[in-house]
């Protein structure tokens, strides 16, 4: 756990302590720890670096949450949420029922429920049960999803299940064409809930929708914001500059794109997904300005520097543009 490697990897500590951006990055990498936990330890006045040599500080962050994990079942989570959903259903209790398919589904086992989700269900239930009910019926019943997304955002304004509502909502929303529609409820996000790790998502695909609509200037804004805060360097800083080459590329402005695509993979070659992604776009890039030698070289460093963790689609794409390039 989070507070497990706080409190036994020395290094991981220092870093968590001592740099926001380490500590932000965790946090946004990470999805499956508490998000709400990243801005209480931030504004802490006990959070500083004097928690290198004395965690005693943060004590009360610690002791709920391993109170939690020493309740925690020791079956597999799977055999767990079945055993509990048979005696729920034994009991025709339909709400923990649906608790236990929510548990179940978040771990990757899809099950129907035993009656069909309805909106009196909705009523009675936590935000997190709603959300998924939602994501259930997705590509089931869309119109009872977004019923059921909008319920959070009436129900729960505050609660930090509001921005993945308002991001479902924005999703489905562009799928439908309505990107005008599907940046007002991702502006709602920045609006709402300025202080949370997910912001820097958000502005990203705000970027997208930017680019996809014509408006590459202004989907850069939006990339060259998240450059200019420190506390987002990392992946976040290598995504937005490879999306700032992508816009260009959107508008044919391959001398642009170029040098975006290769700040990417020069400054981040420890990011291997990111740093492919440069190399295979920047390919692209070269092309455009008939440098194809140049294209040829790019892709051979790739395969040369990239290491052998870099996704195996994007490593198979590279070597499939240069053996197109070498005929």
């Amino acid at each position: 756990t989070f507070f497990d490697q706080l409190q036994n990897d020395l290094e991981f500590r220092e870093k968590i302590v001592t740099d926001r951006g380490f500590l932000f990055e965790h946090f946004y990498v990470t999805p499956n720890i508490d998000q709400s936990l990243y801005n209480r330890l931030r504004n802490d006045p006990d959070f500083t670096p004097e928690l290198v040599n004395d965690l005693s500080p943060i004590q009360d962050f610690m002791t709920p949450y391993r109170t939690q994990l020493e309740r925690y079942p020791s079956e597999e989570p799977e055999d767990y949420f079945k055993d509990l959903l048979a005696k729920a259903k034994a009991k025709n209790d339909f709400i923990s029922e649906t608790r236990m398919l929510m548990g179940l589904y978040r771990i990757g086992v899809e099950l129907a429920p035993s009656q069909r989700f309805d909106r009196a269900l909705i009523q009675t239930i936590t935000p997190r049960a709603i959300l998924y009910i939602a994501d259930y019926e997705r590509n089931k019943r869309l119109e009872f999803a977004e019923d059921a997304w909008n319920q959070i955002l009436i129900n729960y304004p505050t609660d930090d299940t509001t921005i993945v509502a308002f991001m479902r909502l924005a999703d489905v929303t562009a799928e439908k064409g309505d990107h005008s529609g599907a940046l007002g409820y991702l502006e709602q996000i920045v609006t709402q809930f300025p202080g949370s790790p997910k912001i820097p998502a958000v502005m990203l695909r705000q970027g997208e929708l930017l680019s996809e609509m014509g408006r590459g200037d202004k989907a850069r804004e939006k990339y060259q914001y998240i450059l200019r805060v420190p506390e987002w360097r990392g992946v976040l800083h290598a995504q937005a500059l490879q999306q700032i080459g992508e816009a260009y590329m959107a508008e044919n402005a391959y001398p642009q794109a170029h040098g975006f695509f290769e700040r990417t993979f020069l400054g981040y070659p420890h990011l291997p997904e990111w740093s492919a992604r440069a190399y295979l776009s920047d390919a692209d890039a070269l092309i455009g300005m008939g440098e194809k030698q140049d294209a040829i070289n790019t892709l051979q460093e790739a395969i040369k520097e990239l290491p052998a963790n870099a996704p195996e689609d994007i490593l198979e794409a590279i070597k499939a543009k240069l053996k197109e390039l070498q005929v």
